[in-house]
């Protein structure tokens, strides 16, 4: 009868154990999920950012000065700076390059400069941060994608981008930033399947 009970015993410490271990595996999956959801949230909140401030300048120029005749008038100096003040960067132009207002410096605050929270470059900054947590071989390609993007904005130059044309350049930017937003969306996906599948083996 000791015996049996000393068994049973181990057969019921071994049970608690393997509960425990159960009950972490899923706080740990969970709190994983709880991550990828948050990366992923946060990088598709930037990615929209990017977005919108690239179809601002894709407006601008494309739609609000149709004419040639109109770029450097007075018209053009009043249409840039209402820009500028419509997402609260007038003052940040100001400060960064002290001079009067250009399109070309402009577009390279909107676009290149990573100390202009709205800009396409400090969008990146914060997307590459934020797939940092749902990291795994299901984002492989979002992030292969979003740092391709982001080292482009690093490394470019504005004359660069002028020269071939700002609608180009922003009508590529956009269409890449489509598959980016999928891509975010079927990596978060998978990465909380994923997570779902191991806390349940774990379970079992």
């Amino acid at each position: 009868a000791k015996g049996l009970t000393s068994t049973r015993n181990v057969e019921l410490a071994v049970l608690e154990a393997t509960t425990k271990t159960a009950d972490v595996d899923r706080a740990v999956a969970t709190l994983n999920a709880a991550k990828a959801e948050t990366g992923s949230l946060t990088a598709e909140l930037h990615r929209t950012r990017a977005d919108n401030t690239a179809r601002i300048l894709d407006v601008k120029y494309h739609i609000l000065l149709p004419s040639v005749h109109d770029v450097g008038g007075a018209a053009d100096y009043y249409q840039w700076g209402s820009l500028l003040r419509s997402v609260s960067a007038f003052e940040a132009y100001r400060k960064i390059y002290r001079d009067v207002i250009s399109p070309l410096k402009v577009a390279e605050l909107f676009i290149l400069r990573d100390d202009m929270p709205r800009s396409l470059h400090a969008c990146f900054n914060e997307i590459e941060t934020s797939l940092a947590h749902i990291n795994g071989g299901s984002v492989r390609e979002v992030r292969r994608l979003a740092g391709e993007m982001h080292a482009n904005l690093h490394f470019g130059r504005i004359e660069d981008v002028f020269a071939r044309g700002l609608h180009e350049y922003l009508t590529d930017f956009l269409d890449s930033m489509d598959v980016l937003g999928h891509e975010i969306r079927k990596a978060y996906l998978s990465r909380r399947e994923d997570l779902f599948d191991v806390s349940l083996s774990k379970v079992a």
